[in-house]
């Protein structure tokens, strides 16, 4: 195996302006918040990770959709006997990074877990508290049951309150019966509900005995018999077929048909429903009934710096190994790669400083919740913000992740076209990333809807969130402007700077369109959808930059601070420059610091360029995750590696004689 130390440097790849070991070892543990235990934690699951015949794939790109699927089970099943026996007694840290090395290396197989242990298990907690008792927990943690999340419908995915699932109290036999009530209600897109879970968390309208709709809820549904994985009766399932990505992933169909559950089996956090069918609501935010949406979209932004960072690595990786031209230069020395590269590399780091601060918040937000230190209605205000936020950059950020992602495919030409090398299968499976947990289109509208309720209590004089500080004082920031004559006058507080006036110069904008509308206010916000998008984009950026500017004063960041922020400038400037034509239009800056923006960016990714080898290897990635043998940590057998993985494909092809012969012996009808 190649389970190397993130520091260690090879000949091939040393260059002159090598970081020393120990930086890139603080370059890496810096990605995890420079938890010891951690990173100690990371190296060890790597190493059971590539020592496991049971976990790892032979030729994974060569396998069918059903021995993708099959393989992946043998790899939940392993896991499982993992946790409960190899992890059953090691602390959290290792637990955790056992979870997120499956993550790294097989994104079919850690989304199977993420539904069951995320998705499914947090939406029991989250939304019904004990209601199940620790013995179904401990089934859970066990594998005794493998649950899913059954939310989006064949007619509707995001616009929940459309949701045609229907549970109706049955008040003479104490149970609810549960229904699809239309073709369009079909549960749809369910992870692991296609063949093999045995339960789900089904949101659902709660009905009472007298037909009156009370707000949508969630309910425990059995779905399959252990023993023979037979739908159970009321329960029809099946799964989606062929898909872009992530093919070892049964996702499915579910439909309900006088599907009857216990009256317990309502989850009972924040609605109860007595034996009389009296309903009982210790909650009437329906926000609340979203948590496990937070966590997710949060959660989705280390799915993104995985993929990410991976694809950065073996294009860097490439691009230091492939010579081309008259001197055989290394295409990584030419300017079109650099440029281009280098933001990916910085952006991967900036994006993983986001996900640690943010995930850390949103946990304490929900232990204080836990230890009731908050009221409902104080969490409620701050699932608001987090909402916002996590919407927000689900949008802008993974949107910007899908466009990097693209710009190292291109990177490597037709090598990166070959399955072979890993590129091409980290964009199918990462499109989930900009597909599922909500349209980004109607996120980024939920983010604007936030911030100009913030706008309008800020100009009201009202308090904001700490994040919107900068709208405290308007006038001040709406006057200033980038004022810059050289690259050397760009800093990082000047980029955060631009960001902060950009989003108070669109939410400006954007306030001023709809107090002039004369017609019916969601008519006129769908007739100016695409502006509102808008205003939560240069809000997402500040907050990533200003996350990455707050981390690197960290004490333990001293040695790389300085990197840091050039990393930060670097990322903050190719993203000021997808928004030139709104600080143009706004009058922040002039047409001849638009060219400065440009000649820093390029200075930059040139300096940067120099340590590009130890910044990847910083990622960590052992080959045996990378999967590419054009990114082989020893570059020597890179090509003849690649070679092997095709060499037996010469053979007479199977259709020759009916087919092609057929054609050249001139017998070609059909």
């Amino acid at each position: 195996g190649s389970t190397h130390c993130a520091s260690q440097t090879t000949a091939d790849y040393q260059e002159h302006d090598s970081l020393p070991k120990e930086i890139v070892h603080l370059l890496h543990s810096s990605l995890y918040n420079h938890d010891a235990e951690y990173t100690k934690s990371l190296k060890k699951c790597f190493q059971i990770l590539v020592r496991d015949p049971y976990l790892m794939k032979a030729r994974p790109f060569d396998l069918s959709d059903e021995q993708n699927r099959e393989l992946t089970m043998r790899q939940i099943r392993r896991v499982f006997h993992i946790r409960n026996k190899l992890l059953k007694n090691e602390s959290p840290q290792m637990q955790q990074a056992f979870l997120n090395v499956l993550n790294m290396y097989d994104r079919s197989l850690h989304m199977r877990l993420y539904v069951h242990f995320i998705l499914f298990k947090e939406t029991l907690w989250s939304q019904g508290g004990d209601t199940f008792g620790k013995s179904f927990a401990d089934k859970i943690e066990r594998g005794e049951v493998l649950g899913c999340f059954s939310m989006t419908e064949l007619g509707h995915s995001s616009y929940l309150r459309g949701i045609e699932t229907v549970a109706t109290f049955d008040k003479e036999h104490d149970e609810f019966v549960i229904e699809t009530t239309k073709l369009t209600g079909t549960k749809w897109w369910i992870g692991i509900a296609g063949q093999v879970a045995t339960h789900t968390v089904a949101l659902a309208q709660l009905r009472d005995h007298n037909g009156m709709d009370h707000g949508l809820y969630w309910f425990l549904v059995p779905m399959r018999d252990p023993n023979t994985g037979e739908l159970l009766p009321g329960v029809t399932a099946g799964h989606l077929g062929a898909k872009a990505g992530r093919s070892g992933l049964d996702n499915g169909w579910i439909q309900f048909s006088q599907c009857r559950v216990p009256r317990s089996n309502l989850l009972q956090r924040f609605v109860r429903m007595e034996r009389d069918g009296t309903i009982v609501k210790t909650n009437s935010n329906p926000s609340l009934s979203y948590m496990t949406l937070v966590g997710e979209r949060i959660v989705a932004l280390r799915a993104a710096f995985n993929m990410l960072s991976q694809a950065a690595t073996i294009s860097v990786r490439y691009g230091v190994l492939r010579k081309q031209g008259p001197k055989d230069e290394k295409i990584m020395d030419y300017q079109s790669h650099y440029f281009n590269l280098m933001p990916v590399v910085c952006g991967s780091y900036a994006l993983q400083y986001m996900h640690n601060r943010v995930l850390t918040a949103w946990q304490e937000a929900q232990q204080r919740f836990i230890s009731q230190r908050q009221s409902t209605a104080e969490l409620a205000e701050e699932i608001q913000y987090f909402h916002a936020l996590s919407a927000g950059s689900k949008t802008f950020l993974c949107w910007w992740v899908a466009d990097a992602l693209e710009a190292c495919r291109r990177s490597g030409g037709g090598h990166f076209y070959s399955a072979y090398n890993n590129i091409a299968s980290i964009i199918a499976d990462y499109a989930v990333i900009t597909t599922g947990g909500g349209d980004n289109f109607v996120l980024g509208q939920q983010c604007a809807r936030y911030l100009l309720n913030q706008y309008k209590r800020a100009f009201s004089g009202k308090s904001v969130h700490s994040s919107l500080s900068h709208l405290k004082d308007m006038k001040m920031l709406s006057d200033k402007k980038l004022s810059i004559n050289r690259a050397s006058d760009i800093s990082l507080e000047k980029v955060l700077e631009s960001f902060q006036w950009l989003s108070l110069y669109l939410l400006t904008d954007s306030a001023k369109i709809l107090t002039m509308q004369g017609k019916n206010a969601a008519e006129y916000w769908n007739d100016h959808i695409m502006e509102m998008v808008q205003v939560g984009e240069p809000y997402v950026y500040f907050q990533v930059l200003e996350h990455l500017r707050d981390f690197s004063e960290d004490p333990k960041n001293e040695p790389i601070r300085s990197l840091m922020r050039e990393m930060g400038v670097c990322f903050g400037l190719s993203l000021m420059e997808k928004l030139l034509d709104r600080f143009l239009v706004g009058g922040y800056m002039r047409v001849e610091e638009v060219a400065i923006i440009r000649k820093a960016r390029t200075e930059l990714c040139k300096e940067l360029r120099r340590v590009c080898i130890p910044l990847v290897d910083s990622f960590g990635y052992p080959d045996e995750v990378l999967k590419s043998p054009m990114a082989s940590y020893d570059t020597r057998k890179a090509y003849e590696n690649y070679f092997d993985l095709v060499k037996g494909n010469s053979y007479v092809a199977p259709y020759w004689e009916k087919e092609v012969r057929s054609l050249l012996m001139h017998q070609s009808r059909l």
